[in-house]
């Protein structure tokens, strides 16, 4: 029995499976070619689309071209126009022709050049300025002449204690022109702090050194003696000269110990 129900139950199953497939290709059959219809009218759509654009396309291409045309068309009358006045103007004002020693001289380097040669020519050169500020070195003076004086030879022989002994010995004394003996044996004993007395107007010679006349005898006294001899007046009276010999001597018996002329 359970068999027999199954059996019924798939039976039943596909009957309603074969009605309704029956049944819904009888109803919905008809959608499917209005699909493709509608697919079809799709790609026309585009392939319309494609065209206008493309007519689009050309038509501003014509559009391009005919402006370029007009441009171009402007130019050309632009050039002729120019062309026509640089051709008038050249007929009124012809060039000359230029020979190609004006070319060498219409060079603009060398032009340059001789400009810059003549500006230099033209400016004249400042003066060039002394520095005040450096201190001028003053001209050498000449050394002044040395003129050496004129000298004499003086010695005093005698002293208190032995009238042959020698006080000063020879030395060397500056004089001045003219000067006499007297004058430089005051001025050698003062210089040299020796003790001189003169009498008699300054003629004679009293004491040197303290050492008078007639200390050692009625006929003790000083003497002068110029080169080697005895003059017979006063020392005041004797000029110098350069180069002369002074000796003065203390005599104990008027001159004869000292070599004194007698008479």
């Amino acid at each position: 029995m359970q068999k027999k129900k199954i059996q019924l139950i798939v039976t039943g199953a596909l009957v309603f499976f074969t009605v309704g497939g029956i049944f819904v290709n009888g109803k919905y059959g008809h959608i499917a070619p209005k699909v493709e219809t509608s697919e079809k009218k799709e790609p026309l759509k585009h392939s319309e689309k494609k065209k206008s654009a493309k007519k689009d396309s050309d038509s501003q291409k014509i559009k391009e071209t005919t402006t370029t045309e007009k441009e171009k068309e402007g130019t050309s009358l632009d050039d002729k126009k120019t062309a026509s006045k640089t051709e008038s103007s050249a007929t009124a004002n012809p060039i000359p022709e230029v020979s190609p020693e004006t070319q060498v001289a219409r060079d603009p380097s060398q032009e340059s050049k001789k400009q810059e040669e003549t500006s230099s020519e033209s400016i004249p050169e400042e003066p060039q300025k002394s520095d005040s500020t450096k201190p001028v070195k003053p001209a050498p003076t000449p050394a002044p002449e040395v003129v050496e004086k004129p000298t004499v030879n003086l010695s005093i022989r005698g002293t208190t204690a032995n009238s042959s002994a020698y006080l000063r010995t020879s030395q060397k004394v500056e004089i001045e022109e003219g000067e006499s003996v007297m004058s430089v044996l005051t001025r050698f004993c003062k210089t040299n702090g020796i003790q001189i007395e003169v009498t008699f107007g300054g003629s004679y010679v009293a004491g040197i050194n303290n050492l008078y006349e007639k200390d050692k005898g009625p006929e003790s006294g000083w003497l002068y003696a110029v080169n080697g001899l005895f003059p017979g007046y006063g020392a005041n009276s004797y000029p110098l000269k350069n180069g002369d010999q002074i000796e003065w001597k203390y005599t104990e018996n008027l001159g004869q110990d000292v070599g004194a002329p007698q008479g």
